[in-house]
């Protein structure tokens, strides 16, 4: 198929981009151009949020996946130069977007906090819903792995290696959960074939 990828030279976007490319997806990358690119991609260099978006224009895809938008109005701007994906449109969106909540776990329908900072992720998706575009949306907890650009996995390993306690978050009950890049990136590359997964909102976690 077809497909525009948002992003793609480091961290999710990579690690998708190597599944798809395992599978035979035709892909065109809109990236800055600031890492290293597969071989066997065709590649538009420029900054989504300045007037090089329009470098897409006349350009069709069956897959959009946006995996650096942070607002609605980063996404619908691609809608509007590219028109809607014939086949799928597909969304990282965040974990982060939930109410504070105790109740565990958290469901794909529990309340969103309005000012979260990635509320932005939320309203794309709402705005997807409504449009009839169809799309797939994941919401990752804490994404660790390969590339990770987040003091994730460092954060912890530099306290036990300098013999500092682990923090926990009030009583110790709380659960924060982990997951592995691969994992959210092969999750996203078979939800874009699966016809069940259309219309779609996943949270995504390790075990």
């Amino acid at each position: 198929m077809k497909t525009l990828v948002l992003g793609g030279s480091r961290f999710v976007g990579k690690a998708l981009v190597e599944k798809l490319i395992k599978k035979g997806f035709e892909l065109t990358l809109f990236t800055r151009g600031r890492n290293p690119l597969p071989n066997n991609v065709f590649h538009i260099e420029g900054d989504r949020n300045t007037d090089a978006i329009n470098k897409l224009k006349g350009m069709k895809f069956d897959v959009i996946i946006d995996s650096s938008g942070r607002n609605l109005d980063q996404t619908k701007k691609i809608i509007d130069i590219t028109g809607p994906p014939l086949h799928r449109f597909l969304y990282v969106s965040s974990a982060g977007i939930y109410k504070d909540c105790f109740t565990w776990p958290l469901k794909e329908g529990d309340e969103i906090d309005q000012y979260s900072r990635h509320i932005g992720k939320a309203h794309t998706e709402e705005w997807l819903r409504l449009s009839k575009i169809p799309f797939t949306s994941f919401r990752p907890t804490y994404i660790y792995g390969p590339g990770n650009y987040n003091p994730i996995e460092e954060w912890f390993f530099d306290r036990i290696t300098n013999n500092r306690p682990i923090p926990l978050p009030l009583d110790g009950n709380t659960i924060t959960q982990l997951g592995h890049v691969n994992d959210l990136a092969e999750a996203m590359a078979i939800s874009i074939e699966n016809k069940n997964a259309i219309n779609k909102i996943y949270n995504c976690s390790g075990k």
